[in-house]
């Protein structure tokens, strides 16, 4: 069989030539490569351009920080100025206020003692008669002494007049009054002679202060060193020392 005779077509086998002629070319080409490898430069197989590719380093991908020149370029602004302590005004404490409800309570406790106070008075001053007494020319002693002598008697006899002594009070309501009543005593004590002295203005104040007078007589007999047989007593009465 010729060459030439090979390569003729067949009808239908000829597809089947060409497929063993395509394989025995790839078997020659694989060959003729390893055959003549070592003495020639190996071959590059690229697929597509080639590009050339250069290493760098780590310092070399390092962003270095722009210059100020740069950052006027980029950001087209001024870098900011720096920030200007802030200067705070001196904080002021308000003064302390009292308040109104502590300032109203010390004025009440105040006004608590003063009425205290005042009420002491009174009951002082109720609890002493006021009373004086006039004795004939011939006694000796002083008015001061008369005084001291007759306080004692002038206590007995207040407080028996004292406890005779009432009135209504609405009748002297809002009233400070005050009548003095002239009573002449003898010696064993009885009423020689009843008036007044001074008025209040209120008649039915009056009236209370002359029959406590009376209810209380006769008083106690007088003392022993008055050598008067009558004995003339002026009895202050007040409202203040009114019994209620």
């Amino acid at each position: 069989m010729t060459s030439t005779g090979l390569f003729q077509p067949h009808g239908g086998s000829s597809l089947n030539r060409m497929i063993l002629l395509s394989g025995f070319l790839h078997v020659v080409i694989l060959v003729l490569l390893v055959a003549l490898g070592p003495m020639s430069s190996p071959t590059r197989l690229t697929f597509g351009p080639v590009h050339s590719v250069s290493l760098v380093s780590m310092a070399d991908i390092t962003p270095k920080s722009p210059g100020p020149d740069l950052t006027r370029e980029v950001l087209g602004t001024v870098p900011p100025a720096p920030p200007k302590a802030l200067k705070k005004d001196p904080v002021v404490l308000p003064k302390k206020k009292v308040e109104p409800a502590r300032q109203q309570a010390t004025l009440d406790r105040r006004i608590e003692e003063l009425r205290r106070k005042v009420e002491q008075s009174e009951r002082a001053a109720a609890s002493r008669p006021a009373m004086s007494a006039r004795l004939s020319s011939s006694s000796q002693m002083s008015e001061a002494d008369l005084n001291n002598r007759m306080g004692v008697y002038y206590v007995v006899l207040w407080n028996r007049i004292r406890n005779q002594w009432a009135l209504p009070a609405d009748l002297t309501k809002g009233q400070t009054l005050e009548a003095v009543v002239r009573v002449h005593i003898l010696r064993g004590g009885e009423i020689a002679e009843l008036d007044f002295e001074k008025r209040s203005g209120n008649r039915y104040f009056d009236d209370s202060a002359l029959k406590a007078v009376q209810k209380a007589a006769p008083f106690p007999p007088l003392p022993e060193w008055i050598p008067d047989r009558v004995v003339e007593i002026g009895i202050r009465f007040h409202s203040s020392q009114l019994k209620r």
